[in-house]
């Protein structure tokens, strides 16, 4: 399996994969940390996720989009990062899979009509 943000490739070791969430530590050397760190505020200057009017894209695109995925076989995973922690020297990353995403948008509008 493999691991990229923004098309670069990250070591990992799995915690837990179910079928809608992926956990994993990243493991890096001080290189990787730096590109790592890179790719971070060039995240932050992004805002992939969001539509042209500022509003969050619906669930296929925003998958779409995201710039982070798995490479299992032949398949290819779009995945979300939802909690990514340091733990010492290594960082814990929780992703979301598609197959559980609840697209709150559409769950307000049911809601409220």
């Amino acid at each position: 399996m493999i691991l990229t943000y923004y098309n670069e490739e990250f070591d990992f070791e799995i915690l837990e994969e179910t079928e809608g969430y992926f956990v994993c530590y990243l493991t890096m050397d001080n290189k990787k940390s730096d590109i790592y760190d890179e790719l971070l505020e060039k995240e932050g200057d992004e805002f992939w996720y969001l539509d042209d009017q500022g509003n969050r894209l619906d669930t296929d695109e925003l998958f779409n989009a995201s710039p982070w995925k798995l490479q299992k076989d032949d398949v290819t995973i779009k995945l979300l990062l939802r909690i990514c922690l340091w733990d010492g020297c290594k960082y814990k990353c929780t992703f979301q899979k598609a197959e559980s995403y609840l697209d709150w948008n559409q769950f307000l509008v049911n809601k409220h009509t």
